[in-house]
């Protein structure tokens, strides 16, 4: 398998957030920023048999997915087309309207996006999970689309008892599944670290999370809770 789903939006430390792996029916599984980009969204995918954003380029009653090849590399191709809309459960590719993509961790379809840009997302999302392809470890240029999570990584608030409230910066977060990188573990993304935790870019390890306005926060002997890149108290992390 070759899709991985990787988050775009730099968490205040990283460059992307591994999400998890996607499986294919039919060879076509898939998975994309947050910049604007002021262009005709469909013109930023790549080129290839057809265009995720452009329902057009397959035939009647198919839509463009992005799939496996036959060396499974991921890329675009024509499939037929289902009717579930953004948001709505889904199992497989096929089950999603043109334009969107089964998201195979929430089990819901999504719209895709091309290039980082969120021009083409829904309201309130955006283009914030990268197409990933694990033969060469290059973004494809494809996303999808998703909203940002109201949640409270210092009250433990907010998400689904199996995600973590996990910051992505710019003062946004998302629930996501935990990490395995244990405190003082080295990491480039948050969602790397354990539940709790949080990749911190001056050190590049995981660090607790700590209440900046607490008197006694929680830290080991000889930390203290410093400012996370992008997040105002109280939210900190122990260093």
């Amino acid at each position: 398998m070759s899709i991985r789903l990787s988050l775009v939006m730099a968490l205040l430390v990283t460059p992307t957030m591994i999400l998890s792996s996607c499986s294919s029916d039919s060879k076509d599984d898939t998975d994309g920023g947050t910049s604007d980009s002021g262009a005709n969204p469909a013109d930023l995918c790549p080129a290839a048999a057809c265009n995720v954003m452009d329902e057009s380029e397959c035939s009647d009653g198919n839509a463009c997915y992005v799939g496996l090849a036959d060396n499974d590399d991921p890329i675009p191709v024509c499939g037929v087309a289902g009717t579930k809309t953004d948001l709505e459960a889904c199992s497989r590719n096929q089950d999603c309207a043109p334009g969107l993509h089964c998201d195979r961790d929430d089990k819901v379809c999504r719209t895709y996006c091309c290039g980082g840009s969120s021009d083409a997302c829904p309201s309130g999302q955006q283009c914030l999970i990268s197409i990933i392809n694990e033969n060469t470890g290059d973004d494809t240029g494809v996303g999808l689309c998703r909203a940002t999570d109201d949640c409270d990584p210092l009250a433990d608030t907010g998400c689904p008892a199996d995600r973590a409230c996990t910051p992505i910066g710019g003062g946004e977060f998302l629930c996501l599944p935990p990490g395995s990188a244990e405190v003082g573990a080295a990491c480039v993304s948050s969602s790397e670290c354990v539940k709790g935790a949080a990749c911190v870019e001056e050190t590049g390890r995981c660090a607790t999370f700590c209440d900046q306005e607490d008197d006694d926060p929680s830290c080991d002997s000889g930390q203290t809770c410093g400012n996370l890149a992008g997040y105002t108290s109280p939210l900190g992390a122990c260093r």
